[in-house]
């Protein structure tokens, strides 16, 4: 039987519905790291499914076929304007209710506040608890419960609540209709974190007793002004460019599943929906006084029925055609026509937090005026250049990022910004300004630990043309200094002994040095005595649905069964031999290869060989991903064979180094996967055969969590 636990924090809002409706009470909400609470099942759960029957998140919101939305800007009279975090109307529904003897459900501040809580109210002069917005999640307790018995004894309810709030009630009553229950959802932006709230609380307040809080305070007008007021008498005001504005408007301290909000539209879920009109002067100037419009959206008869009930507590009031109101939010009120785009650096801020540094530490580092990681790779002037290292370098950041860390790529010194910003994959990660070698230790003000990873980047050449960039010549001794996959590439061509010393003593300055070959941990300890660890490439490392998305935006695809076949070096022969395996296999021939040496002459031989031509970094991985055969000469085509669980062959490409291919091979025990020629490619038949995942894949996964591991280690370590 299905349970909740299946969900995901991507699409759990916390409702608390599954709390409610559990018969043994075999689930509760727990708060994790984050400071959010998620329902947790315990050992007493029977396994009815009552859970997963409910959970709003495990059903489609559908659109009531003849649901016709009436719009309107509002004013209350002004004393319920100036008590109320907008227009006023809500004050008006709920003092409404009380007078026909109700209850009215809505979220108050805890008595330290310090959190927010649903409660019911029945007293009128107890309802200005229910005002004005509070920007955390909300705990909801078993007030679902309340309501239910309350509406089956048919006594008037008011509950409002985020539009998932209000779907977890609905969920929780199963569909069934009651006469004098109304629902009021409110444009919700998303929901705070509770715990960011008091690790703010514990910066602005580490002394202080609370008298009040209040996050819409109207000193200067209808705005953003959170007022924290104490019992000494002082008040802090927090402004909307302030710490906690600056962390909550960009999406920074929400709940992940509100990045994926289904309510976040037109279709509201509440009989009324409620929230600040902003932009409403583009409407009609007037509206604007600065002393707060509402905006109101009957989508229910009920809503409508309700609306009329409080004409008598309204100032102005005036009907906004719906296409207006979302013609205006598209800029100015985000809440009903999308959800909030997730930051880049969400889990950035959540992480700091977590690890217990301060509100305003932890949104510095989100912000991206600090980094936590800064990574040096290999980037060549255009992307089809070296597929490898452009995903190998992306590999590392994405990893690094899912993570939790603020991330960057650091420009190389020698080249033009321009052709390293061709790198960034559509905006899919930050890069650095360019600094000049002279400037590159500026990047020591904004970065904590530098990463120099991966691929081939200790080797002579490159430094003779980047100077001793790659061995973090310009990084302060009191940053963090690791080194993650790095490769010596061919070693026959090696440092001249005249360099081993300063190489040697460049590389002794770092923390942590792992490299991606066996041949480079004994290179690091023979010839500059450093200790160093091997580790896989970060394509290892990176969660699989980014590959998918990769995948995804390929704009040529191949269809049905193909052999891919991925060479940086082909020749005639290999083609011919290529041509020939898939014709055995019945497969189609399609081919890829890069633009680092002789583009022109490698992509005439392969021009009748299926070849892709200038093929994207989508369209290389779709065809990794969805091959039914790959043969590779490429030390990362393997890689992503294995990542992919392909079938393939390597014709190992020993001119550009053979050690990385034994690497995984040792590692795997896959060298009966590799042939040293063409000849053995068509000859061996054992080549041909299907490759067994059974055993493979778990040591791949070993590996990787080893990998992982030792990174994350070293990032945290002490300096």
């Amino acid at each position: 039987m299905k349970k909740i636990d299946i969900v995901p924090h991507s699409a759990c809002t916390g409702c608390s519905a599954c709390y409610n409706i559990c018969p043994p009470r075999a689930i509760h909400m727990a708060e994790e790291s984050n400071g959010f609470a998620y329902p947790q099942i315990d050992s007493t759960c029977i396994d009815c499914g009552l859970c997963a029957k409910i959970c709003p998140a495990l059903s489609e919101h559908k659109k009531e076929a003849d649901k016709e939305v009436k719009s309107y800007a509002v004013w209350a009279n002004d004393e319920l304007r100036e008590i109320a975090g907008s227009g006023g109307v809500f004050p008006c529904l709920a003092e409404y209710i009380a007078e026909q003897g109700g209850v009215v459900y809505g979220a108050a501040f805890d008595e330290d506040f310090r959190g927010v809580s649903h409660i019911a109210v029945e007293k009128k002069e107890e309802l200005v608890k229910t005002y004005k917005s509070k920007y955390l999640q909300s705990k909801i307790g078993e007030i679902y419960q309340d309501v239910k018995k309350k509406a089956e004894a048919n006594i008037p309810i008011l509950f409002s609540g985020t539009p998932c709030q209000v779907a977890g009630l609905k969920a929780y009553l199963n569909g069934k209709q009651y006469e004098y229950l109304y629902t009021v959802d409110i444009l919700c932006h998303g929901t705070p974190s509770p715990m960011a709230y008091q690790k703010f609380l514990d910066e602005v307040c580490p002394d202080k007793e609370i008298k009040k809080v209040d996050f819409r305070d109207k000193k200067y007008g209808w705005g953003k002004l959170l007022a924290i007021e104490f019992t000494d008498g002082t008040i802090h005001y927090d402004y909307h460019n302030g710490h906690f504005f600056n962390a909550f408007l960009p999406g920074l301290s929400m709940m992940e599943a509100c990045f994926h909000c289904k309510y976040a539209n037109s279709n509201r879920v509440g009989d009324i929906t409620l929230g600040d009109f902003w932009g409403v002067s583009q409407f009609k100037a007037r509206w604007d006084d600065k002393r707060g419009t509402s905006l109101v959206l009957c989508n229910s008869p009920k809503g409508k029925e309700l609306f009329g009930k409080i004409f008598s507590k309204i100032r102005c009031m005036e009907e906004v055609p719906l296409k207006t109101v979302l013609d205006i939010s598209e800029k100015a009120n985000g809440a009903i026509i999308r959800p909030t785009w997730e930051p880049e650096n969400h889990q950035c801020f959540f992480k700091h937090l977590a690890k217990g540094d301060s509100f305003s530490k932890s949104l510095r580092y989100a912000e991206k005026a600090i980094m936590d990681v800064g990574i040096l790779g290999w980037w060549i002037e255009t992307p089809y250049s070296n597929y490898g290292s452009t995903l190998t370098s992306y590999a590392l950041y994405r990893y690094l990022s899912d993570e939790g860390y603020s991330v960057t790529v650091v420009s190389p010194p020698d080249f033009d910004r321009k052709d390293a910003g061709k790198f960034n994959l559509e905006n899919r990660y930050r890069m650095t300004a360019k600094y000049s070698p002279e400037r590159m230790h500026e990047l020591n003000q904004y970065i904590d630990t530098f990463i120099v990873g991966s691929d081939v980047l200790w080797y002579y050449e490159a430094f003779i043309s980047s100077g001793y960039t790659f061995l973090l010549d310009f990084v302060d001794d009191t940053k963090k200094k690791i080194s993650y996959s790095t490769s010596f590439g061919n070693t026959e061509t090696f440092f001249p002994e005249s360099e081993i010393g300063k190489a040697g003593s460049l590389m002794q300055r770092f923390d942590r040095v792992a490299v991606r070959e066996f041949e480079g941990v004994e290179v690091c300890k023979n010839k500059f005595n450093v200790e160093a660890t091997q580790v896989l490439d970060p394509v290892f490392l990176t969660d699989s649905r980014h590959w998918a998305e990769f995948a995804r935006r390929a704009y040529r695809k191949t269809e049905g069964k193909f052999l891919f076949a991925y060479m940086l070096d082909p020749t005639p022969e290999k083609a011919e031999a290529l041509q020939n395996l898939a014709r055995k296999k019945n497969l189609r021939l399609v081919s890829v290869t890069d633009k680092q040496f002789n583009p022109e002459e490698k992509v005439n031989i392969l021009r009748n060989y299926g070849i892709l031509e200038k093929a994207t970094i989508y369209e290389l991985i779709y065809h990794m991903k969805n091959a039914e055969f790959i043969v590779t000469d490429s030390y990362h085509g393997l890689c992503f064979s294995l990542v992919f669980r392909r079938n393939y062959i390597v014709l190992v490409n020993r001119q550009r180094g053979g050690s990385r291919f034994d690497t995984l091979a040792e590692l795997f025990d896959i060298g009966g996967r590799f042939a040293e020629s063409v000849k053995e490619v068509m000859e061996n038949t054992n080549l041909h055969e299907p490759v067994d995942y059974s055993v493979l894949s778990s040591d791949i996964e070993r590996e990787t969590e080893r990998c992982k591991k030792w990174l994350l280690e070293a990032i945290e370590m002490k300096k």
